[in-house]
């Protein structure tokens, strides 16, 4: 099991006293989760396995110096312009800053500047403020108050220009700069306050894209699909989404906003507050940890409100506990949540209901309106698990794991009865095997986050809960994928090839048919998406890309009365990709899809211009710096 830290922790533990085989024994005879539950409780108690106090906070001290080494690295991709990466190592020393006052300060400041050279004015007039309310030192403020006079100015602020210029000059006395260089500076402040009389205030232009339409309007029961899909149910697959009529390539069939984010520690610009999640170059750390970023201290308040108060404190152990760091920390997140929304009460009455209502399986997930709402507790609780496929060994492991969290909630002062323990205990187990199976799955439409490094064991786990959009099985030769930039916590998929009425809907969970082995597909599928692929190009050994067909003969020919059609129009769309560049495709889009009509009802597929048609539509939609 190298797919999770430590997997043989706890047994090893129960091995050393003689008693692992009848724990198995034990945990097998439980009738359901929560009896699972409360035995593995019972076991880790009795053996000494579980910490009696809490002592994370005094294990981990944030050092001053390692703050100072980071800013350092950050300076020096600021002096090679390289501001992008110099913000992630300012707002990194920030992170690491702990009780130092003059590291934070400086750290904002620093990042203040390479923000002025990304014309991100506004942030970096937050940032100014910051570091001056923090106690930036009097004989360096002036650089700020000119870098904000700077900005305003810029902004088109003339008269708040004014006043920071104004506010400049009256700390210049304060500086240790030479009085002839203070001169020259107060002369460049005169002729820039000069330069603020008559300025225009820019208009504040909004860069998120939110003019995507879902072909046909909304669905009536699930607000993130388009109108023209519908859940069927298949006996390889399951639950799926399926056209109810024919949808072009270009159709936006999905339209969905994040439940839940479980962000990396090393996230250094993505908002940690689950109703927010924007992207931010300008975040503050929390003050007591190093795992949370917020945009702004609102942001800040609301995420301790939803739950950050209660993990705050023992972050640094949770992922200390064997398993993979991210998922144990985006469960602990996902039960806070709810657990702050709900209450602890309500919280297990819907839980307990839950396990002990049986469901069909194509209203699962759906409230009792006949919604399914990406934002709701009961979709996301009800998205897709193996647990009754996991070996004994892994559901005693994903139990303690879940036994650890609940006690270090508990020795932190956590309030919960002993009757709700197992409620609770069943809830964080079925929150880990949910996001065991769905993390990697989902990497295809996940949050896209800068960071320094990577901590877990398992790469590529998505870092956003979409329940709306897990409704989508995978294929190998997927159909739809998403569109923009990643860097938007909105998810926007659209049709990437022709979709007759009643066919499935089909994303990629991150491999396909033309670039990877047929046998490299399914180890992958079996080692860590847990499934069998029963796609066609799984079915039909579909080739990967050199051996694909490239001409068209008697083989691939559908229609033998359109062959010279055909064969003109692949000539033409030989010349048109010998001669547009990538970047240069999107005015053609139009061309690209009707091509791929044409192909797709007279040309058995794999065909080579056909897939090469597909990749290039993809590296539109996929592209941040395409513009459709």
């Amino acid at each position: 099991m190298n797919l999770y830290n430590n997997f043989f922790y706890y047994t090893d533990q129960l091995d050393e006293e003689y008693v692992l085989g009848d724990v198995y024994a034990g945990f097998s005879s439980a009738k359901n989760a929560e009896e699972r539950f409360a035995y593995t409780l019972d076991v880790m108690k009795r053996y000494g396995i579980l910490p009696s106090k809490l002592d994370s906070c005094e294990d981990y001290r944030k050092d001053h110096r390692f703050s100072q080494g980071i800013r350092q690295m950050g300076n020096e991709h600021y002096k090679a312009k390289n501001y992008s990466l110099a913000i992630t190592y300012y707002t990194k020393s920030l992170i690491e800053s702990g009780s130092s006052k003059e590291c934070y300060t400086y750290a904002l400041a620093n990042r203040s500047a390479a923000l002025f050279y990304l014309k991100e004015y506004h942030l970096c007039l937050i940032d100014i403020h910051r570091a001056i309310q923090s106690g930036y030192p009097t004989e360096l403020v002036y650089k700020l108050y000119k870098r904000a006079g700077n900005c305003e100015s810029l902004l088109g602020h003339g008269e708040m220009a004014k006043c920071s210029y104004n506010k400049c000059v009256i700390y210049l006395a304060n500086s240790t700069l030479s009085e002839d260089q203070k001169s020259k500076l107060e002369k460049d402040i005169i002729v820039a306050i000069e330069k603020c009389n008559g300025l225009i205030q820019q208009k504040v232009i909004n860069k998120n894209r939110n003019d995507e339409q879902l072909l046909g309007g909304k669905h009536k029961n699930i607000p993130a699909l388009s109108q023209c899909v519908e859940l069927k149910s298949s006996k390889d697959m399951g639950r799926g989404v399926y056209a109810t009529c024919d949808i072009n390539p270009g159709d936006v069939v999905a339209i969905d906003e994040p439940y839940l984010n479980g962000f990396s520690s090393t996230s250094v610009s993505s908002c940690y507050y689950s109703n927010c999640m924007k992207t931010c170059l300008a975040v503050i750390p929390c003050c007591k940890c190093s795992f949370a970023v917020y945009c702004d201290d609102s942001c800040m308040q609301k995420g301790f409100n939803e739950g950050h108060s209660f993990e705050c404190q023992i972050l640094r152990k949770v992922v200390s506990i064997p398993g993979i760091p991210k998922i144990n920390r985006f469960a602990l997140k996902w039960f806070l949540k709810e657990y702050t929304k709900l209450g602890i009460d309500q919280y297990c009455l819907t839980v307990h209901s839950f396990f002990t209502t049986s469901i069909d399986l194509l209203v699962r997930g759906f409230d009792s309106n006949g919604f399914f709402l990406s934002k709701n507790f009961c979709a996301a609780f009800s998205m897709e698990t193996n647990e009754d496929k996991m070996s004994m060994d892994v559901k005693l492991f994903f139990n303690c794991i879940a036994v650890e969290i609940l006690n270090y909630l508990i020795l932190n002062g956590f309030q919960i009865h002993d009757h709700q323990k197992a409620i609770v205990g069943a809830s964080l187990v079925h929150m880990l095997s949910i996001l065991d199976l769905n993390c990697l799955k989902s990497s295809a439409c996940s949050y896209s986050i800068p960071t320094l490094i990577e901590d877990d064991c398992r790469p590529f786990l998505a870092s956003t809960m979409y329940p709306s959009l897990s409704l989508f099985n995978h294929s190998c030769d997927n159909n739809v994928s998403h569109s923009g930039t990643l860097q938007s916590t909105r998810r926007v998929f659209r049709a990437l090839q022709p979709i007759p009425k009643g066919k499935q809907l089909f994303v990629s969970y991150g491999v396909h048919f033309s670039l990877h082995k047929k046998d490299d597909r399914r180890a992958f599928f079996n080692d860590e998406c847990r499934f069998n692929c029963c796609c066609q190009p799984c079915k039909e050994n579909w080739p990967i890309e050199r051996f694909i067909p490239k001409r068209l003969s008697s083989l691939n020919l559908l229609n033998f009365n359109l062959a010279s059609t055909l064969t003109t129009e692949c000539a033409k769309y030989e010349e048109f990709s010998a001669s547009v560049r990538a970047k240069d495709v999107v005015p053609h889009l139009n061309y690209l899809y009707n091509f791929l009509k044409l192909i797709h009802v007279n040309v058995k597929r794999p065909f080579s211009l056909y897939e090469h048609c597909v990749a290039l539509i993809l590296h539109v939609y996929t592209c941040p710096e395409m513009k459709y």
